[in-house]
């Protein structure tokens, strides 16, 4: 039986089939692929009330505002308040080395690292995303298809006459992100890609061959990973850019969950854990996660320690490198963490870790489960829990829970036996010890029916 390795990589309803949660696949010469234990979240420190609306490292520190007040964190935890942030939705952050920007409630903010003063230049417009570029900070206009910069190496100054516009198609701008010195401007139904060309006043200019024909769905997806553009199109799909080509990276199953979705917002981030370039693309209700280096696709999401009982949004908002380490924060509280592989909760909560498997049908004719089977290496003692559905993936019941083996042995067995009758059958693997683990293989022995 071969061990699930993305989630919904079968379209086929229901929802809960083919699914990982908390775990991701990792390619193995043996065996092909393994399960591994997606890494916990140690608690750092506690800023404001929250949520975290955004972070970023400027000048070697971690700024992260959370509620209405941006916080400098140091590497001891402690942290400083500089100011208010106003608003409650997600802010818009970049540097250019002198200052910290942030964009929040189309209002412009900066800092050097101490108290924060609003941008007041009368040329300075209302703006929704910022980013940097050759010495430039680079915003986009609210509402409008335009974008316009600061002065060079001057995060205070404005001249009135230093925008352009994005004119392929006449759509909004609802975003932008810079990529190998190029400026990526995301439009409703198009995008555009444009450079520095050297001319006094406005200095960017559209590539002659720099118009993507298709759209962004929300500015916030866009996110930089494996030197490269990622962001949700206006088709509901996941794009990569190649060159100007925007390859589409999701799947089937993926893009039918975000079309069922009542709202679409969705925010983008990465991080490298172990070798694997990760992005998240989060919505208001599920974390999908990207892993580039596979292909493969599974979700986070925060259990609350209630077991069974549901599936909550994942609590992390946000990850940027600082410290040497990969800081996350919580979308509901003013917490913030880093990734650990020694830590087996998420703030303090359950994690747990679930792998449920492609249906074992038998052509509407009955099969007899004999033997289910699970071998992994565990990390300590540990038991795995077993679950079934009967029907497809609709419900499920509980089978029980086995023991995993003790610290230090390696390729134990989980086995369960007499497993009854089905026509089609969905099995559901699922860990909340606090242990680390490596699933191998799962072997069925079943008889009847087209397996």
């Amino acid at each position: 039986m071969k061990l699930p390795i993305g989630t919904y990589t079968d379209r086929s309803p229901p929802a809960g089939v083919q699914r990982l949660i908390n775990v991701y696949a990792e390619q193995n010469l043996e065996r092909g692929a393994v399960l591994r234990r997606a890494p916990g979240i140690m608690t750092f420190a506690t800023v404001g009330s929250g949520p975290v609306r955004g972070m970023r490292t400027f000048k070697g520190k971690l700024y992260v505002v959370s509620g209405t007040t941006l916080y400098r964190v140091n590497p001891d935890g402690s942290s400083v308040a500089l100011g208010a942030i106003p608003g409650e939705g997600r802010i818009a952050i970049a540097d250019n080395g002198i200052h910290l920007c942030i964009v929040a409630d189309k209002r412009g903010f900066i800092t050097q690292g101490s108290a924060i003063e609003e941008i007041t230049d009368e040329e300075f417009r209302e703006a929704t995303d910022v980013d940097f570029i050759d010495n430039y900070l680079v915003f986009v206009e609210a509402n409008s298809g335009r974008f316009f910069c600061s002065d060079l190496a001057d995060a205070t100054s404005y001249d009135g006459l230093n925008f352009a516009t994005a004119e392929s198609q006449p759509d909004n701008l609802v975003g932008l992100i810079v990529d190998h010195r190029e400026i990526f401007l995301a439009g409703e139904t198009t995008c555009e890609i444009w450079y520095n060309d050297g001319s006094t006043g406005f200095p960017f200019s559209r590539d002659s061959n720099g118009v993507v024909e298709i759209g962004c769905a929300d500015g916030n997806s866009l996110v930089k990973a494996d030197n490269s553009v990622f962001w949700l199109a206006n088709d509901f799909t996941i794009r990569r850019l190649n060159g100007i080509t925007p390859v589409r990276v999701s799947q089937h199953q993926i893009e039918q969950a975000i079309t069922d979705m009542r709202d679409r917002s969705c925010h983008a981030f990465s991080w490298v854990w172990d070798g694997h370039v990760q992005i998240c693309f989060d919505f208001n209700t599920r974390a999908f996660i990207y892993d580039i280096n596979t292909n493969e696709w599974h979700e986070r999401a925060t259990f609350n320690g209630r077991g069974n009982a549901g599936v909550d949004r994942w609590q992390v908002t946000d990850c940027v490198l600082a410290y040497e380490k990969w800081f996350v924060g919580s979308n509901t509280t003013g917490q913030i963490g880093y990734f650990d592989s020694q830590t087996y909760t998420e703030f303090g909560e359950i994690q747990r870790c679930e792998w449920t498997y492609a249906p074992v049908y038998s052509a509407n004719i009955r099969a007899f489960h004999r033997r289910f089977e699970v071998m992994a290496d565990p990390g300590g003692t540990a038991e795995i829990m077993l679950a079934v559905s009967d029907d497809g993936g609709y419900t499920f019941r509980n089978l029980g829970t086995k023991s995993l083996g003790e610290r230090g042995e390696f390729k134990s067995r989980a086995v369960w036996h007499r497993l009854g009758t089905a026509r089609n059958r969905v099995y559901r693997a699922a860990i909340t010890d606090p242990v680390k683990f490596t699933v191998y293989d799962t072997q069925l022995v079943a008889e009847g029916g087209k397996l």
